[in-house]
């Protein structure tokens, strides 16, 4: 009896959790590219505030450790274990010496303008994760184009539902959406999975 948690979950070849949540119905770039210039925004506020500091007293910024990895967090523990281990002690380090030097003022406007910035570079991360999974959902739509227009969760759903034959699946599931979905899943007729193909959906 398998256990799922929908969204579903894959483990990739290096260990990491990969989420299958691609829609094709909900493309996500325009989001993206929303993001990137409200972080492109803050990144110039940080420029700003941080001329305050002499030149020279500081060799990092929230914009040096985080731009140049935008594309290569793989999950958001990814991202989070980032910022606790690197980002956020750097930014104390900027923070004491903004307070020190420029005062409590331009202390405060820093502060904020990172607590503005985080759930921004967080939401970034998880639009960009749900855009990568679109190569795996094409993938799959080459060998069974019975699946254009699924999601990618509701296909995996059923492939796993297609492989197993007869069994109960328990599935836990937090939102009406997800119920909907394996009721459709499960509805719909099996497919005659080619087990060969199973080796170019790894992740």
């Amino acid at each position: 009896m398998p256990l799922i948690n929908r969204p579903l979950n894959a483990i990739s070849n290096s260990g990491n959790i990969y989420r299958l949540s691609y829609d094709p119905k909900k493309e996500s770039e325009h989001i993206l590219n929303l993001l990137k210039e409200r972080l492109d925004t803050i990144y110039k506020r940080e420029e700003v505030l941080l001329a305050v500091l002499p030149q020279g007293s500081y060799k990092y910024t929230f914009r040096t450790v985080t731009e140049p990895y935008l594309n290569q967090f793989q999950n958001q523990n990814h991202l989070n274990q980032f910022l606790e281990r690197t980002v956020i002690p750097i930014l104390q380090q900027l923070i004491a010496q903004i307070e020190k030097i420029g005062g409590v003022k331009v202390q405060t406007e820093y502060i904020e303008t990172l607590n503005e910035a985080l759930p921004i570079l967080e939401q970034y991360v998880f639009q960009k994760n749900i855009e990568s999974r679109k190569s795996l959902y094409s993938k799959i739509i080459n060998l069974y184009p019975n699946y254009q227009s699924w999601n990618l969760s509701t296909i995996s759903l059923h492939l796993l539902h297609s492989s197993l034959g007869k069994g109960v699946v328990l599935l836990g599931m937090r939102k009406e959406e997800y119920v909907k979905d394996a009721t459709f899943s499960f509805a719909a007729s099996e497919t005659e999975i080619q087990y060969q193909d199973w080796k170019q959906f790894e992740v």
